[in-house]
């Protein structure tokens, strides 16, 4: 029924606008040029998103920014449109803007999805602006109505973060349940291991991560971290200095310089 009514808007209105052409074409023309004046109106954000999105995959987050701008000032820009531009301006450490697109967001109704984007993404936000508890409450929330991976990586990570290691156990388990191919799931889960003292358990799920070729820097410093305390220095610190290959993530409290603190530590434990 549904493919039916499809079919039928898309039939409708060719059907009448051939019979506007039969009775008179210049009319049709008209019809036609306002048509296509309307939808390049209309869908003029997607050029501009279309530019955002090279620049962005190219690295250039500037010129991705004041292109993801230009289509989310657009009012017939999509919602998922407008998230992405929100999160970036989080990544590139404009806080205040970020929050000032997502509040306005929350104002609309919003598709479940995109929804539950913007609390996620509001929730990084308050993290970064020191607010690490209520973070961590309002990914609660959204846990309770709404499960996706990136759900559970967000709330995994914080959980670790506010070292609320109980619960931060329960919620990377059941992570890894729900999808154990999330590279950031399986790093909230050894990081969890680490910090409960169960070395071994940290063991296993890093030497799978570093194995299949994980590219950020935390897999690598938490890894040396699992070694160093397995009494495997060598092999902690060739992982340590692996780490400062990898860019530094702002969502991630883990930055070259804590690395290179690491180091030090482990190489001083060896002397």
């Amino acid at each position: 029924m549904i493919k039916i009514l499809k079919v039928l808007k898309f039939i409708i209105p060719v059907f009448i606008l051939y019979l506007i052409f039969r009775i008179n074409m210049i009319v049709g023309l008209l019809l036609i040029a306002a048509i296509l004046v309307f939808s390049l109106l209309h869908y003029r954000y997607l050029i501009y998103y279309i530019k955002a999105s090279k620049y962005y995959t190219a690295g250039k987050y500037t010129e991705a920014m004041i292109y993801f701008k230009k289509a989310s000032d657009i009012g017939s820009c999509p919602d998922d449109i407008r998230h992405s531009y929100a999160f970036l301006l989080l990544k590139n450490k404009y806080l205040d803007e970020a929050e000032e697109m997502l509040n306005k967001m929350k104002q609309k109704k919003l598709k479940e999805n995109v929804k539950y984007s913007v609390e996620m993404t509001s929730a990084l936000v308050k993290w970064k602006k020191g607010n690490l508890n209520e973070a961590v409450d309002i990914l609660e929330q959204v846990y309770k109505e709404f499960k996706c991976t990136t759900l559970y990586e967000n709330l995994g990570y914080l959980l670790v973060l506010s070292k609320n290691y109980d619960r931060a156990l329960q919620i990377n388990e059941e992570a890894y349940k729900y999808n154990s191919s999330s590279k950031t799931i399986c790093d909230n889960l050894g990081e969890t291991y680490y910090y409960m003292g169960q070395y071994d358990k940290a063991n296993e799920i890093y030497e799978a991560l570093v194995n299949d070729n994980a590219k950020f820097i935390e897999a690598y410093y938490h890894y040396g971290l699992v070694l160093s305390k397995l009494g495997r220095r060598e092999e902690a610190l060739t992982n340590l200095n692996k780490a400062l290959e990898f860019k530094e993530n702002y969502l991630s409290e883990v930055n070259h310089n804590i690395v290179k603190e690491a180091i030090q530590a482990t190489e001083e434990d060896s002397l």
